[in-house]
Parts: structure tokens; C-alpha cells; sequence
């Protein structure tokens, strides 16, 4: 008796450079109108989390015109949102993020790619995963059940030869079939062409077949070599090895010597440049570019379908958090606000609206600057009478006003609060004779090295964050005009290409400390105000990198740990990585649910401070505030957040922490001004 047949080719996102761009739907037109019919086989597709709607509703009118059956997974955009980029399980020192800023490489060996994309890889493709759900498929109604990538075809003479293989071996459980790739898809019409069939076989599996494709190898990552090893086909394939990191031990063969060649079947030719279909490991390597930028187009698409809402934390109006925010924002209210041209001193060029500031451990001693990390210059200190004479505290006055200003006015429905805040705004960036210059050139300026700007500068611009935030509530109640809203967006878009383009910039963003981290921060914050979303996308998804890059032994961060200030830095640059989980949270990332292979999380960093805070000489000098400060931390994490019990309960009080330290990083008016942790992902209580 003559075995049933189904084929189910699997359809999936065209992936350039790997694929032409439109190699989707013309492959499967170019099968659909060429194929001969084939005996004893019904022709099905799966539609494999096809991302663009307009495609997949062409490729199901294409099936159903000629009468076919399709079956879909669905592309499933959370599944994306929470699929990281995640270089750990890997020597940390390939990740690009922890590769010193001199020597770090302008791109990644495919190998790597492909593990830090592993994750991204599996959401948008998990080709295996297709493949088993086919055989389900598959099985239901017919006796052999065969699932093709969707470009392979038959031709009337590889078929025939594979049944007759196939019935010809009765014991056979699987059934391997010699692939050609073709070079130009013509050759298929030619009746006495037969092509030499020596590329990596397709596999045909009877209903009883207990072997499955392993679902954890990723595309373009030995994902059907695996089971082609497993079940001992001999070819080139086996000289395919998985990475030295990657050592996950293959799934036991459960039918020994059931697999057997026969037929052979085409490969259609893609649209792919000729260069990279003559090797096999260019053609790895165009595979994992393009999933890289498969993944980059998805971030980017749902980043812009998260323009969320961020309401203030909702306060009674009769507590004491609410009367004392009230009180400052009535006395800001006769306040003049602090303008970048009050500034005494002047930087190179003489314009008062180009920000300028020095760095905060550079000292005048006998007649020449000595840097002296830990000790302050007292005109560097933000408040300081000295500090007057330039723009570092102007700046931070001008953020912390507005953010007071704004908090309380929404929490009071008052008109004249929100104005005032928006004035300010106004005076900064939006106003000709006020304004600040977007740009960082003189920003902790060295006059030793004057035509230099100094990548620590971008640290003086770290609040500039949460001017985004500010913008978007004061325009959404109407004190921000459309043009003001415009204007602000505009400065914004011109301070995030510099920070992109500028050695500065991109010197403060390869920074394996703080630096980086508050770089990265205002750099995605500023890129998705201004609309740069594919810009935004990257940065937000490259922040897991560097998360992993900072995160050592028990959590402990190395860069920090070796400063005069251990504790403080610790803890300024957890503020940034906290902060940065909430603007995540804004975006639709959710950074804080982040775990590397090796227990790599935000909270796992937390953790470490909280266990051997009291062991730093520095804690004893000013305890309460550095309890305060990791207080402050640990209520705005999540209860959801990875490894969040390391931590610990939260007492039930919110601590009483100062009202404006500007050393710490965190917003003024905290407690409000961010979104409270209930309200992303749980309860911030773990009891």
C-alpha cells in the first residue's frame, strides 16, 4: 500500500541580506505555479511569525487562490518586547560592552551575533519550533509528514525517486532527502536537467517517529544539523560546530539506524548578492545580519506603537509628601529661574548660551591643575556660591524647578504652577535669546586640553533625561504650546546627534563606568522625544549589553569599586540603571525582568550593595544618607523584577529621604516623579 503524504513548507520573514526582500512571496508564487502535482501528497503552508500584515495576507490569497491549505503562528509582539539582547554564557570579554573604549571592535564576529541575538532569534523565527508543530500537524492526516523551509520544490523526478525510496523501506522512520541549490530558477523547466544534490538535506518523518527537531537552536545555527548529526547522516555538515560557550547536550536518539537517503529536492535561488551564496560561512554570516536586522526593524516598529502615557504618582493631597511639595512650588513661584547666560565665566568663544563647567576633581595647586579623584572643586559643586560663576548649576536648578513645579501643579490642578514650569522650559530651549546650545563641547572643560572636550563633561547633562518627561505632561495639559512642544523637540533631536556623532559623545557612551551608563540613559530618552525611533530601538535593546558588561562577581561593579568614592559611584550608577528601567518600563522594554546566564539583573547589583554596604569606609561618614539613597532604590524596584527577593521585604513607609540631592542622581521630588513601582509589572512589596 502506497504511504500519504503532506508537505508543510514553512514561510517566513524574508531576511536581507540573507534573502531578497521580496523572496517571501515570490518563492512561494514561483512554487505554487511550477511545482507538479505530486502524487499521493496534499501541498500545506505554515505561515512562521510573518511581521508585516500586508505580507502574510498576500501569501494566504496566493495559497487559498490555488486551493491549499494554511495554518499560521501568529507573530506575537510581547513575546519580542521581552526577548533581550543577552551576551552573557559567553566570555564576558566579547561582549561589546565591556571591551575597553580604545579597542572595542566596530563590529561582532557572526558567532557572537548570533549568541547575543539568540534570545531576539527565537521570538521572531524558533525555525525548530515550526518544524515540530508542522510534524503535528502533519500527522493527523497523512502517514509521512515532510517539513520543507518554504523555498525548496520538488521537481516530478525527485519526487518519484523519494517514494520509491521510501516505500522501498519499510522500516523507515525518516527519510532524508538530498537538497540542490539552484542558481537560477529556469533551470527547473528544463526536463533533462538534474542538478548534483549535495547541500544540507531536507528530512521527511513517518507519523511514528519519535525523534524531533531540538527547539533551542536558533536559525542559522546548526538548527537542522543537530538532528542530522543525531541521526548519523554522513556530509560536510558535521564538520559544523556549536560555539565553545554554547553547551547545551543534544537530545538522545531514540530510533537508531531508521533514517534512510532517498529522492532529492531544489532549492530556489534567492535574491541575495552572488557573494554571499558562495560559501557556506558567508552565507552564516548574512543569515545572522539578517536577523540582527530582522530584530532592529520589529524594536523599532513596536517602540513606536509605546507612546505611553507617565502619570504622576498618585498622592493624598493631605499627606506630608503633598504639603511639602506644594510649599516648594509656591516659593518657586516668586523665584526668578536660573538662565544658562547668568553665568560669570565664559568659555572659549566668549557665547554665554554655550554651557560651560569644570571638571569637578581638576584643583589649581602651585600654579598647575593636578586631578584629585574624590575631592571636589568647590566651583564644581552644584549650589555652591563658586559654582554660580557656571552653567552646572544653573542647569540643575532649571530641571529640578521644573520637575517640582510640574508634580505639584498636576497634583493641584493649578494653572499657575504648570506656567511657570513651563517658562523655564521656555528659557532653555525654546527661547532665541536664552537657550542653551545643543552641545557639550565646553562641559567640565580642561583648559590643558583645550581643544578636547572632555567625555566626563556628559555627566553634568545626566538630569537632561528626564526633560522628555516634563515636556510631554506640560503639553498635555495645554501650558506648553505646540510650538514650544516643537521647538524643545528640536533641540532635543540636535543634542542626541551630537552625542551620536561627536567624539565626545561616543567616547562617554563606550565608557565601561557611570558615564556610560548615564550616557546611554540620555541618549535613548532623548532619541525617542525627538522621533528617532529606529535610533531609540537600538539603544533601548543595547542596554541589556551593557548591563552584563557592568555586572562582575556577585554583583559587584569593578569600574566603580576601584574609585575614592567606592559606595557613592555604586550607588550613582545604580540611580542609572534604575532610572534607565523606568524609561524601559515608558518604551514597552522591560528591563528590569532582565537575567543573564550567570544570575546577571539589576537587582543582583542592588543586592551586592545592600549585603556589604557597612564595609565601606565611606559609609560611616554619612550613614543615614547612603541607607536613605539605597532605600530609595529598592522602593522604585518592581516586585516583578529578576531576583527581586534578593532584596528583601520594603518596611511599609516610603524613607524619608532629602528633598534635592543632586549627587545622587535621582529626581527631584522622587517619590512623585516617578511612576510608582505598582504601576510596571506588581507590587514592589515581596513578602
Amino acid at each position: 500500500m502506497t504511504p500519504t503524504f503532506v508537505i508543510y513548507r514553512i514561510l517566513g520573514n524574508s531576511l536581507p541580506p540573507r534573502h531578497g526582500i521580496e523572496d517571501t512571496c515570490n518563492n512561494l508564487r514561483f512554487i505554487l505555479e511550477h511545482e507538479p502535482d505530486l502524487p499521493g501528497c496534499e501541498k500545506r503552508w505554515l505561515l512562521n511569525r510573518i511581521v508585516d500584515s500586508n505580507i502574510e495576507r498576500k501569501c494566504i490569497e496566493l495559497i487559498e487562490a490555488r486551493g491549499q491549505r494554511h495554518d499560521t503562528i501568529a507573530f506575537d509582539p510581547a513575546t519580542c518586547r521581552n526577548a533581550f539582547l543577552d551576551a552573557t554564557g559567553m566570555p564576558r570579554a566579547l561582549n561589546p560592552f565591556a571591551a575597553p573604549e580604545t579597542v572595542r571592535p566596530n563590529s561582532l564576529s557572526p558567532i557572537v551575533a548570533e549568541w547575543i541575538l539568540r534570545h531576539k532569534s527565537q521570538a521572531l523565527i524558533n525555525i525548530n519550533a515550526a518544524r515540530n508543530h508542522a510534524l503535528r500537524l502533519g500527522w493527523a492526516d497523512a502517514d509521512w509528514t515532510l517539513p520543507l523551509d518554504g523555498s525548496c520544490i520538488f521537481t516530478a523526478e525527485g519526487w518519484s525517486e523519494f517514494v520509491r525510496g521510501i516505500t522501498a523501506k519499510p522500516d523507515a522512520l525518516y527519510g532524508i532527502i538530498p537538497m540542490a541549490r539552484v542558481d537560477r530558477n529556469e533551470r527547473l523547466s528544463d526536463p533533462a536537467w538534474r542538478p548534483e544534490p549535495d547541500e544540507e538535506p531536507q528530512i521527511a518523518f513517518r507519523a511514528d517517529a519519535p525523534d524531533r527537531f531540538d527547539e533551542r537552536m536558533r536559525y542559522g545555527n546548526r538548527n537542522k544539523v543537530e538532528l542530522l548529526v543525531r541521526l548519523g547522516i554522513p556530509g560536510r555538515w558535521h564538520i559544523s560546530k556549536p560555539a565553545p560557550w554554547d553547551t547545551a547536550p543534544a537530545p538522545a536518539l531514540e530510533a537508531q539506524g531508521r533514517a534512510f537517503i532517498c529522492g532529492w529536492i531544489c532549492r530556489l535561488a534567492t535574491g541575495a548578492n552572488e557573494n554571499i551564496e558562495k560559501t557556506a560561512s558567508s552565507r552564516f554570516a548574512a543569515r545572522i545580519a539578517g536577523v540582527q536586522r530582522l530584530a532592529q526593524m520589529v524594536d523599532a516598529a513596536l517602540l513606536a506603537d509605546t507612546e505611553r502615557s507617565s502619570p504622576l504618582a498618585t498622592l493624598r493631597r493631605d499627606s506630608d509628601t503633598s504639603k511639602d511639595l506644594l510649599a516648594q512650588a509656591d516659593r518657586l513661584l516668586t523665584k526668578s529661574p536660573s538662565r544658562i547666560t547668568d553665568k560669570t565665566e565664559l568659555p572659549p568663544g566668549a557665547n554665554p548660551q554655550d554651557y560651560f563647567s569644570i571638571p569637578r576633581y581638576l584643583h589649581l595647586i602651585d600654579g598647575k591643575l593636578q586631578h584629585i579623584d574624590g575631592y571636589s572643586n568647590p566651583a564644581a559643586i552644584i549650589g555652591s556660591v563658586e559654582s554660580r560663576r557656571y552653567d552646572r548649576t544653573a542647569l540643575y536648578e532649571a530641571l529640578r524647578d521644573t520637575s517640582v513645579l510640574t508634580a505639584a501643579g498636576l497634583l493641584r490642578k493649578r494653572d499657575d504652577l504648570l506656567e511657570k514650569a513651563a517658562s523655564i522650559l521656555s528659557c532653555w530651549f525654546v527661547d532665541e535669546d536664552t537657550k542653551m546650545r545643543p552641545h557639550a563641547r565646553f562641559a567640565q572643560f580642561n583648559p590643558d586640553k583645550p581643544d578636547q572636550a572632555n567625555f566626563a563633561g556628559l555627566i553634568d547633562f545626566r538630569d537632561l533625561w528626564m526633560l522628555p518627561r516634563l515636556c510631554n505632561d506640560l503639553h498635555a495639559v495645554g501650558v506648553l504650546s505646540s510650538a514650544q512642544y516643537e521647538a524643545t523637540r528640536h533641540w532635543a533631536s540636535a543634542l542626541s546627534k551630537y552625542l551620536d556623532q561627536s567624539a565626545q559623545g561616543q567616547t562617554a557612551f563606550k565608557a565601561t563606568n557611570n558615564i556610560g551608563t548615564w550616557t546611554h540613559l540620555l541618549r535613548t530618552s532623548l532619541a525617542h522625544f525627538a522621533g528617532q525611533r529606529q535610533m531609540a530601538a537600538l539603544l533601548m535593546s543595547q542596554a541589556s549589553l551593557r548591563l552584563a558588561a557592568q555586572h562582575g562577581l556577585i554583583g559587584m561593579c569593578e569600574r566603580e569599586l576601584g574609585r575614592t568614592r567606592p559606595l557613592h559611584y555604586s550607588l550613582f550608577n545604580l540611580t542609572a540603571w534604575v532610572l534607565f528601567a523606568h524609561l524601559g518600563h515608558r518604551l514597552g522594554v522591560n528591563l528590569w525582568k532582565f537575567r543573564g546566564v550567570e544570575g546577571q539583573s539589576i537587582c543582583s547589583m542592588l543586592n551586592f550593595i545592600q549585603t556589604n554596604m557597612t564595609a565601606f569606609p565611606e559609609y560611616a561618614e554619612a550613614p543615614d544618607r547612603f541607607s536613605g539613597w539605597l532605600a530609595a532604590l529598592r522602593h522604585l524596584t518592581p516586585g516583578t523584577a529578576a531576583d527581586r527577593a534578593l532584596l528583601g521585604p520594603l518596611p511599609d513607609a516610603m524613607p524619608s529621604l532629602w528633598r534635592d540631592d543632586p549627587d545622587t542622581g535621582l529626581p527631584p521630588q522622587w517619590t512623585t516623579f516617578l511612576l510608582p513601582a505598582i504601576e510596571h509589572g506588581g507590587s514592589n512589596r515581596v513578602d
